[in-house]
Formats: structure tokens, sequence, C-alpha cells
């Protein structure tokens, strides 16, 4: 059982915080959410080109093909059931499908403890961090750092002693979720682990950046929404090209149409619950209006685990390690409640909560397999792959509707799902 000890603030002027739909190279359909270029299978999330195979969660939709040839064992809405099931994963069949389980939290979690009580021995805090008084570990709220000093206008502290844009949607103490964790640059092997070192990979180079702590809660997307959920103004990324995104921001299904929905019109019981079913304009555009933008796939799969920190070796297939993935370790398919759980309730690794599971996250690039053009072998610097023709992006982490797999797999996805949500990122300001 991992500790929350790896989030002890940092003194001083701010104060820190301080986690596949995949399965790329298949060339017959085993994996969970996507198996991606499966050549044959069930469908996965959107049934999408697979040789044979059920639809998955976009099925009910009405929407048959929009994941670029992912066919694989276990949509989201299930194997037995997936086309008729569609978008109610809660009537899927299969190893896709909801599963049973009881609402408790689950399988040996440890419970939560209360704010400013001390935790119990290797006990994870709930609350997201811990602090350290005469070696006792205590349990502290999560809250956004407050203003540093050195930060200029409309700017504020990371936590960690960066400065960034303000995040509106965390100008409140309140806000469940806020809290960002500087990731120190670095170059490694992406796509690379040591469990398959055969594999294709590209080395890469990524610069320093801000990544949130959480996943996008409801609480933090509400007040994107209530602020009039304005489109986005073209991104400049690191590697010097402007990403726009076009489309319509439709709000998103609540609880009330389906129970693995977590919006609801007014605030309700789930404001700490991730943000999901949005699509990847809509998390483009709720990235910009906080002051951010999303991670290339570079960046997320560097901060899930191609950087070395804390112990953690690069190129190891979970965030936490090589340790193969329980319900104490990810909500992934399998681990009750039939949801997600909040964004708070699992332990962080290297200070950042669900790398892997609860939902996974849509990512600033087109996709593209390894060996095409954006990922030739040429080592790069910053990398996008980028075509604003393409409305097929990539999907990073798995979720709680799949099986949970290494960070190095890949899904290209365009369309809705219960199973995505949103994380954003953010340049320092020097």
């Amino acid at each position: 059982m991992r500790g929350v000890g790896l989030l002890v603030g940092v003194l001083g002027a701010c104060h820190s915080i301080s986690g596949r739909e995949h399965a790329v190279r298949a060339t017959s359909g085993t994996a969970g959410e996507a198996g991606a270029r499966a050549t044959s299978g069930t469908a996965g999330e959107a049934g999408a080109q697979a040789t044979r195979g059920a639809a998955g969660e976009l099925g009910g939709e009405g929407q048959t093909g929009n994941e670029a040839s992912l066919g694989g064992l276990g949509g989201e809405a299930g194997v037995a059931n997936g086309a008729s099931a569609g978008d109610n994963p809660g009537t899927g069949g299969g190893q896709g499908g909801a599963f049973a389980g009881s609402n408790d939290g689950g399988q040996g979690r440890a419970p939560p403890c209360e704010d400013g009580l001390p935790c119990a021995p290797n006990a994870r805090c709930w609350l997201g961090r811990t602090s350290c008084e005469q070696g006792i570990p205590t349990c502290v709220r999560s809250e956004p750092a407050p203003q540093h000093e050195a930060c200029g206008s409309g700017q504020e502290c990371t936590g960690d002693g960066a400065c960034v844009k303000v995040s509106p949607s965390c100008v409140d103490q309140s806000i469940t979720g806020c809290g960002s964790v500087t990731i120190e640059g670095g170059s490694f092997k992406m796509g690379w682990s040591e469990a398959s070192p055969n594999d294709p990979w590209q080395p890469v180079t990524v610069d320093t950046f801000v990544l949130d702590a959480y996943e996008v809660t409801v609480a933090r997307f509400r007040r994107f929404w209530n602020a009039g959920h304005p489109s986005a103004s073209p991104i400049l990324y690191p590697d010097g090209r402007s990403v726009e995104a076009a489309g319509v921001a439709d709000e998103p299904k609540t609880t009330s149409d389906n129970a693995v929905y977590n919006w609801s019109k007014e605030e309700a019981a789930r404001e700490s619950y991730p943000i999901n079913r949005v699509s990847w304009a809509l998390a483009f555009a709720f990235c910009a209006w906080d002051g951010g933008r999303l991670a290339t796939e570079a960046e997320w799969e560097y901060a899930a685990s191609g950087r070395e920190v804390d112990g953690l070796v690069s190129g190891r297939l979970y965030p936490w390690g090589d340790e193969a993935p329980t319900c104490e370790l990810s909500q992934g398919l399998g681990c009750p409640p039939d949801t997600t759980l909040s964004t708070e309730e699992l332990a962080p690794f290297a200070g950042v909560f669900e790398l892997a599971g609860n939902v996974s996250e849509w990512t600033a690039d087109v996709f593209q397999g390894f060996g095409g053009t954006c990922w030739d072998g040429t080592p790069r610097v910053n990398p996008l792959c980028w075509d604003p023709v393409s409305d097929l992006h990539t999907v990073r982490g798995s979720s709680f509707l799949s099986n949970v797999y290494p960070s190095i797999q890949r899904v290209g996805a365009s369309g809705l799902a219960a199973s995505r949500g949103i994380r954003c990122v953010r340049d320092p300001i020097e």
C-alpha cells in the first residue's frame, strides 16, 4: 500500500500540494477499451472499423466508426451487448460491461482520514496530501497555493515555485481538485518500457511544464460552463505550432441520464469527481480558458512513466512502477463502484493523481502510429503530431471502463465517451 508521504509541502513563499483506452500494435483484438489497429475482435468504445465486432459505447448514439481501426476485446459497453448497450455501459455484458460489486470504496482501500487528524500507518489521505509534525503524518486539505509575491499580475504560484497564468477554475480555495506539479523537462524513450524493449519507440525531449495534479473535476468544469464555455483562441505549443479547435461546446450529459456520467445541472454530490464524456474540442476549450492547454502525448507519457522521480525509473510500466494494477492503485475495470472515483480518493505517485485509471485523458496530438511521419525515429524536441483536418486525437491513460494498461499504450479517438476526461498543463512563466 502506497502512502501519501509523496505530497510533502514546500514551505516558504508558496506551498505544494504536491494517476487504455489503447493497445497499439495488436494484430488481433485482446485489449480493453480500444485495442488500437486490431484486425479482428470485438469493437472498443466506438466499434471502430474492426473487421468484426459489436459496437461499443458510441454505438448507442448511432455512431459506429469514430475510433480509427480500433478493435479489441472488451469495449466500454461490453462484448455481449455492446451494440445495443451503446452509451449505456450499465447494460453491457462481457469484459467491458458494468461490473458487480458493493459501493464501499472497494477492495481494501484505506479509510479516509479527517483533515488535521493523524493518518493511519501507511494509509492514504483522501484529502490529497500530508504534512508531518514530529514524524506523524497528518491529513491536510488540498487547496490551491496562495499567490506568490514574485509572480506578476495575472499570474499565480503553482505551489512548487513556478509562476503560471491564473487558473479561473481555481480562484476559490473551496474548489476541489485544484493544484499542480512542476514537471522538470528531460529526455526519454517515448513508447519504450523495460518489459517490452524491442517495441518501436521514439527519442524525445520535453521542456519543463506544469501539470494538473488532478483530473479536471466537475467543480472546476462548472466554473468554465457558467462563464459561458467560450471557444478557444489558437494556442501556441512549445514546438512553435499554433493549434486551434473547432466545434460546438455541447453540454455534457448528466448523472440522471446515466449513472456513469458525473455532470449535473446544479451542484451535487459529484463535484470532486472528474468531468467525463467531453469531446476533444471541449477539453481543448476548457484548458485554454483555464490558462493552460492540453498536454502533448510526449508530455503526458513523460509525466506518467518517462521521468525518473522519487525512486521511480524511466520506462516503468505504470505511474507507480512495474507492480501489477490493483484496485488500491487505480480505478479500472472490475473495481467497485462501477463509476469513477473522487479525484483525491486514490494515492498520488510523484505528486500526480490517477494518471492510470478513473478517466482516460485527451491529449493535443492527432493519433498516428509509430513509424509515421510524426514518429519516424528521428529525435524530437517538444513534439506535437498535428493535422488540422484530422478529428482523431490521442487519448492516454486507462479508465474505469477498461483494464489498466501500461502508460506507453495509446489510442486514437473521436466523439464522446464516459471514459474520457481532461487534464491540463501550463507553461511556466520566466
